[in-house]
């Protein structure tokens, strides 16, 4: 445990998880208080417990008196390439007001940047969090409400992110945790990114979550979540598979840039789900990427449930 600096009477404490000892009760009851149900138990158990160590950074900032928790903040950062994301910024009812959220925010990206952080995101819907967030640097990125603090541009970010070349395909694993952000949010021209994950493009649906977005892939590992990685550790495409009652069903994106992504992604789900397999197309850039491997319309379609109670129905391509 190390104790950063003093904020007026509160003291602004750093704990680098796992920390021996500490379960997070009173964090536990602050963010059921702030947000509901989210994050899950299951999830918070995840980055107390240090459960995802070999691949992410997890350090959790609070603002605190004798006896009181007063505000967190939760920063984690993925070790290939050095993303980050915000969480949990939380600030008691009877506390708000007195900068609490500004200081524990301002020590995680002391924190960040003083560990060569490469850039950050976070999520919000709250218009005055928001306006806290831009006056640290934070700006919103569009079709979302997912906001990135990075040097320079959003444009220039993504540009040398996603540098493109060579890739190598491998399972998903939680160090898929932050950098499906930057793949999530970026311009694919896709309506449907993973039917089966429920992670939809930003032009047509807007995107709610940032550090959300893993938890909807994490039962898909072991086995079931392949990634796209360039040489840089960017992760550039993902794939999916789901078990149904007659058949699996695949999914699939990845950036334009690395044109390998593509067939190699669907030939590691070919060669796991075999003759058995159907991916759901609801876009012409899809299309064009399953007709040039050689898969074809079975004749069917699948429900998918986008947002806010609508459905649509995908053609199902098979090989």
């Amino acid at each position: 445990m190390a104790i950063s600096k003093n904020y007026g009477t509160a003291l602004i404490r750093k704990r680098i998880l796992p920390e021996p000892g500490f379960s997070g009760v009173a964090e536990r009851a602050l963010w059921r208080e702030c947000f509901g149900g989210i994050p899950s138990d299951a999830e918070v158990d995840i980055f107390i417990s240090g459960r995802e160590r070999v691949h992410n950074v997890d350090v959790l900032f609070s603002a605190e008196e004798p006896g009181e928790l007063l505000a967190t903040c939760h920063l984690t950062i993925d070790r290939r390439t050095g993303l980050g994301g915000l969480g949990e910024v939380a600030v008691a009812a009877a506390h708000r007001g007195r900068g609490l959220g500004r200081a524990v925010c301002e020590a995680a990206l002391e924190e960040f940047d003083s560990g060569g952080g490469r850039a950050i995101f976070l999520a919000t819907g709250n218009p005055a969090a928001a306006a806290l967030y831009s006056s640290l640097g934070f700006s919103f990125l569009p079709g979302s409400r997912v906001m990135l603090r990075c040097t320079g541009s959003q444009v220039e970010f993504f540009r040398r992110y996603f540098c493109g070349g060579a890739i190598r395909v491998e399972a998903g694993t939680p160090s898929f945790r932050v950098p499906v952000i930057p793949l999530a949010l970026y311009g694919h021209g896709l309506t449907v990114l993973d039917a089966n994950a429920g992670v939809f493009g930003t032009e047509f649906i807007t995107q709610l979550a940032c550090m959300g977005l893993y938890p909807r892939y994490a039962h898909f590992v072991p086995g079931r979540l392949f990634v796209a990685r360039g040489d840089a550790g960017e992760i550039s495409g993902a794939a999916t598979l789901k078990q149904g009652e007659n058949c699996w069903y695949g999914d699939l994106f990845a950036h334009r840039d690395y044109p390998e992504a593509w067939p190699r992604l669907l030939e590691i789900l070919r060669s796991t789900a075999g003759a058995d397999l159907r991916i759901p197309v609801f876009d012409e850039v899809k299309r064009q990427a399953l007709a040039e491997a050689g898969a074809r319309p079975d004749g069917t379609t699948l429900p998918v449930a986008l947002h806010f109670g609508f459905t649509a129905a995908a053609e199902l391509y098979r090989f």
